[in-house]
């Protein structure tokens, strides 16, 4: 569906043109809309184009990406001289930005997952894993190639991007790429210490990505540690990866865990998770973490460059090389109502920074390509 605004920008600029592609992941699809939101809301006018592809197309494969391919195509019909395409999925970009570039127009490739680093961060724990395939490299340097800006979210993967590719765009590769951090979409919420209770509950918030998000490392606390029944885990999120977790654990273990589904309304955490475990193997600007501190609700979190990006500094950072005994330890520190309260505020504190980040940034990023 094209959707035209009659906006533009005062600076005389023209419009900007997005293919933004719904998949069925609800942190990057309200991410994409946020974007666009916060564009229209600075005067641009925005054409965007969005299609459930995974559903009209199916799941994966040739079709699919074929479908990604053109949808790119689509959107870039309606770029002018001047006009900025951007996009946030390899294909659709790639194809959407080489239409753009012979149109007299601009690219800038949001790159919100590194297929290449995730790969091989996910098999340093798990060496029976996928290697990054050619494939992720083509797309990854294609998208380098055909953008006017390629964008990532920190400095570290800005830093994995350089090491890769340095010497095979040499100069130009620093020009291209800049860094956006994801901003705050849930207003700061005092932490509250709330009514503790018997059984400790713990929240799990996460995308169906068995390896990647920590689904193993979750699977075996519940196993092996927790056996007096003094934890009760709410995971909330679904697809495939709980589904397998469900039907891995037993049915003793089972009435521990509390299988939520999907939750829409963040503000009901509050009342019903006490402390929030992510055990993350690889990301790379989490909105989960950004969300829960936001919430006041301390967190247990994997010690992974990604978390260390947005805290630096964290009282419940575990080892994933040892988790199971560094995970009962903090679990009985934030049951002391000094520590948890402290840990609550320290994390809001460290997201202080985000709170305009998608202001001058953004709007400069796209008067500057």
């Amino acid at each position: 569906m094209l959707m035209n605004e009659q906006l533009r920008h005062p600076s005389g600029r023209n419009k900007i043109v997005t293919a933004l592609m719904r998949q069925g992941n609800r942190g990057a699809e309200t991410r994409h809309q946020h974007m666009i939101a916060q564009l229209r809301e600075f005067g641009w006018t925005v054409l965007g184009l969005e299609a459930d592809l995974r559903k009209s197309v199916g799941g994966r494969g040739l079709r699919l990406q074929a479908a990604k391919f053109f949808a790119g195509l689509r959107a870039a019909l309606a770029v002018r001289r001047g006009d900025v395409f951007f996009a946030f999925e390899p294909y659709s970009f790639i194809s959407g930005a080489i239409l753009s570039r012979m149109k007299g127009g601009k690219a800038i490739y949001f790159c919100r997952n590194d297929q290449v680093y995730e790969r091989d961060e996910i098999r340093k724990y798990f060496p029976g894993s996928r290697k990054a395939t050619l494939r992720d490299y083509v797309l990854q340097i294609a998208c380098v190639i055909f953008s006017n800006r390629y964008v990532v979210q920190s400095e570290f993967a800005m830093a994995n991007l350089h090491a890769r590719y340095a010497k095979l765009c040499g100069g130009r590769l620093a020009e291209k790429t800049a860094v956006l951090s994801n901003d705050l979409r849930v207003r700061l919420i005092s932490p509250a210490w709330g009514q503790r209770r018997k059984v400790q509950r713990i929240g799990f918030m996460s995308n169906p990505e068995w390896e990647k998000k920590g689904f193993p490392i979750l699977r075996e606390l519940i196993e092996r540690t927790f056996t007096d029944n003094s934890i009760l885990y709410s995971l909330y999120g679904e697809g495939a990866a709980f589904d397998r977790l469900k039907n891995e654990l037993s049915p003793a273990l089972q009435a521990r865990v509390e299988f939520m589904g999907r939750c829409d309304n963040l503000m009901l955490l509050r009342d019903e998770v006490d402390v929030v475990f992510v055990p993350s193997v690889v990301d790379h600007f989490p909105n989960v973490v950004l969300e829960m501190a936001c919430l006041g609700l301390p967190m247990i979190l994997s010690d992974i460059r990604a978390h260390r990006n947005i805290f630096a500094e964290h009282a419940c950072y575990f080892s994933l090389k040892s988790p199971a005994d560094e995970v009962e330890r903090l679990l009985d520190y934030l049951n002391d109502r000094s520590n948890w309260e402290r840990v609550a505020v320290a994390q809001q504190q460290s997201l202080a920074p985000l709170t305009a980040a998608w202001r001058d940034p953004l709007i400069n990023l796209f008067q500057t390509v």
